[in-house]
């Protein structure tokens, strides 16, 4: 989970204004495993995130489907189209 990330989630306070929208049901899956037994998860990959600029126009979308390390390499490219400093 990438926003449970410490270091994912302090460059989102420190650097946007962060924000969601539900855009429709989560997916999921059911395994039938026989003798009553089942198992339901969700299935990954409903997220991306929007950076977007502070009248709302979209600079770049985040795929949420990565690790915490490349999504924060990604937050900070997106950081410096908004013209913040970051390292």
């Amino acid at each position: 989970m990438l926003f449970a990330n410490p270091d994912v989630r302090d460059f989102i306070a420190a650097n946007f204004t962060p924000a969601w929208e539900s855009v429709r049901a989560v997916p999921t899956v059911t395994i039938d495993f026989g003798s009553g037994r089942t198992l339901k998860r969700t299935v990954n990959g409903n997220v991306a995130a929007y950076v977007c600029t502070p009248d709302g126009r979209v600079l770049d979308i985040l795929p949420g489907l990565s690790t915490p390390e490349a999504f924060l390499q990604d937050l900070r490219t997106a950081a410096r189209l908004l013209d913040r400093d970051v390292p």
